[in-house]
Order: structure tokens, then sequence, then C-alpha cells
């Protein structure tokens, strides 16, 4: 569908076209669930961050996401080489990740950071944040 098409639809048809696949459980290949999942946090918060709205997001959703980000399924979503050699420690989960000098703070920060959003890295500490700030 072209996106002027797309731009006539009614609310409701977009709304019932979003029920019907809201049980599609597309991941794509050798990603596994959380790169969807991902996805949908990171675009959100581009949103959301500049615009000033908070977003919770759950603790489990969270830490799948940074696990996602840390491993090599996620180079798909990060700069090359930005997380090399740092530890990521998150201060709001029960999470981290890495061997070096450490860059911590809340997870959405980390989420955000690790897939290159320069804006994030102000809501971040550690010894490993000159570094870590120096990627970008």
């Amino acid at each position: 569908m072209a996106l002027g098409e797309s731009a006539k639809r009614s609310t409701t048809d977009i709304i019932e076209e979003l029920r019907a696949n809201a049980e599609h459980r597309f991941t794509p290949p050798d990603m596994g669930p959380e790169a969807p999942l991902g996805d949908i946090i990171i675009h959100g918060q581009d949103i959301r961050r500049p615009l000033g709205l908070e977003r919770e997001i759950p603790e489990s959703r969270a830490t799948a996401v940074l696990d996602m980000m840390a491993n090599k399924k996620g180079k798909f979503a990060r700069p090359s080489g930005a997380i090399a050699d740092l530890r990521f420690e998150a201060t709001d989960a029960e999470w981290s990740s890495g061997t070096g000098p450490t860059v911590s703070g809340p997870a959405e920060a980390l989420i955000m950071s690790m897939s290159g959003r320069a804006a994030a890295l102000d809501d971040l500490g550690g010894d490993g944040l000159s570094e870590f700030r120096s990627r970008f």
C-alpha cells in the first residue's frame, strides 16, 4: 500500500488491522523475538525522548533487549565497535554484560545509547563513559 493510500485509511480500519495481526509472531531469521521487541522499544523512545514523554519499560523486556544488544544478534542495531571492551551495567534492573571500564545507568538509556542514540549518553555514568562517548 502506497503511503498516500495508507494516510487515507480510517482510524477504525487501522485499529482492526492491528488487532488482526496482534498474535503474529514474526521474527527475522537468526534474530529471535527480541529483535522486533528491540525495534519497537528503540523507535518508540526515538519519538518519546524528544517530546519528554516518559515510558516505563518492564524489566523483563528491557533485559531481553539489553541481552540482544550485548551479543552478536544485536550487531544490526548498533554502530560497529560501539560496545567493544566495555562493561555495561543497568542501575534499575538486574543486568550487566561485558568486560572493561564500566558504563552504567538506567536500562532504557543503555538500550538507546548501545543502539547509537547519543542523546541517551547524558543519562549514563561510570569510568567507561568517556571512552563510550568518544565512539559517537
